[in-house]
């Protein structure tokens, strides 16, 4: 039976390891990147986001779009959530996998609640529909990359991500079930699964009486755009952030919106140069 692969970062070569599974199956998983106390606080920031972003969007709007219990961005609603952003354990294999120019493409908090009898019948979400992340193939060129932070232990009875071992890097525009094993994830709150952006995947079905709570961070090269314009969306807030960190956001590649901020000094721009 097929498992998904399950490495400690005090392995000898562990990254040369993981770059090879990722090459063949696709996804891997790292434990003890995030402390329990970590999770637990990122936990409970989530909720009060979900709230936030409840009341500010609408409950019934939020679940005609298949995104109950999704908060989008959720830095911007506490920058505790910046400590994602900066895990040697991730940025190792991105910067291996793309280059150390990546930057972040997308960082979504997912709070997978239980299922109600009542709900069996409704509308799946769409997490929880075979999907790719990036829906692109070019000829087996590796253009993003995804680190899925386990904020509460990852199991089947949960609602634990399903992947279609080794489906990433083919041209199927449709989820290939059948051709390739379907394998749930099994990881401890604190690891990190890493998957090719191209590989199908699904979420679960929540049968026990806790949420199960994850952060979704993709990492793509700089010059994709990203799901939503996070250098306009956080603004002055990029103070709060550490400057390494500003270039995982995008700050260092922003288109410029004027020929007044075109026509700056180098160190000024808003477009680094350098970067590939």
């Amino acid at each position: 039976m097929a498992v998904i692969e399950s490495l400690s970062t005090s392995e000898a070569n562990w990254v040369t390891r993981a770059m090879q599974t990722l090459k063949t199956d696709g996804v891997l998983v790292i434990e003890s990147v995030v402390s329990g106390d970590d999770c637990a606080r990122l936990r409970s920031s989530a909720s009060r986001a979900l709230q936030i972003i409840e009341e500010e969007i609408g409950v019934e709007r939020l679940k005609r779009a298949g995104e109950s219990g999704v908060i989008r961005f959720p830095l911007q609603f506490d920058s505790a959530f910046e400590i994602l952003l900066d895990r040697t354990e991730v940025s190792s294999l991105v910067e291996g996998f793309l280059n150390q120019h990546a930057i972040c493409h997308l960082m979504n908090a997912i709070l997978l609640g239980p299922i109600q009898k009542s709900e069996r019948n409704e509308e799946k979400l769409f997490q929880s529909q075979y999907h790719r992340d990036f829906p692109r193939y070019l000829g087996g060129k590796p253009l993003s990359v995804n680190s899925f932070f386990c904020l509460s232990d990852f199991s089947e009875q949960n609602g634990s991500t399903r992947f279609l071992l080794g489906s990433h890097q083919h041209e199927d525009t449709s989820a290939p079930v059948g051709s390739f094993q379907e394998v749930s994830v099994t990881a401890p709150v604190g690891s990190v699964i890493v998957f090719d952006s191209t590989i199908w995947h699904a979420g679960g079905r929540n049968s026990s009486d806790e949420v199960r709570a994850a952060i979704n961070v993709q990492w793509t090269y700089h010059w994709i755009k990203q799901q939503l314009d996070i250098p306009r969306l956080l603004g002055a807030r990029r103070q709060e952030i550490s400057s390494v960190n500003q270039k995982r956001l995008g700050f260092h590649s922003q288109v410029v919106d004027s020929l007044q901020n075109y026509y700056v000094a180098q160190d000024e721009r808003f477009y680094k140069s350098g970067q590939g």
